[in-house]
């Protein structure tokens, strides 16, 4: 897939996400919230919906129901509002580099 049709496709992916998952946010990182994106990149996406239980689970759940966009190759990190706050304060990089240098592409309105 091009660039262009990465980029047409994930407002569609965003109203899937916030459609079946409630996020309180949903953040683009990586290569595309640089503009640094190459022909293989992929969308780096972290959302952040409210749940408990194992990271990689929900993160599993959430990028399956990706399934009418098949040819749009996303690397997708669930994280639980709690678990992003304790490791930013951790200094975890990657947390970091969302927090810093992400696109947030949704963010849910009030408490």
């Amino acid at each position: 897939m091009t660039a262009i049709q990465i980029h047409s496709a994930l407002p569609s992916i965003i109203d899937q996400i916030t459609y079946n998952f409630a996020p309180t946010s949903i953040i683009l990182f990586g290569s595309y919230a640089l503009g640094y994106q190459q022909k293989d990149s992929d969308l780096d996406i972290m959302v952040v919906p409210p749940y408990k239980g194992k990271s990689l689970d929900k993160s599993v759940e959430i990028l399956s129901s990706l399934y009418p966009y098949p040819d749009v190759p996303v690397d997708l990190i669930a994280i639980s509002p709690e678990e992003m706050s304790r490791r930013y304060h951790e200094g975890d990089p990657l947390i970091r580099e969302v927090c810093t240098s992400g696109v947030i592409l949704y963010e849910q309105d009030g408490p």
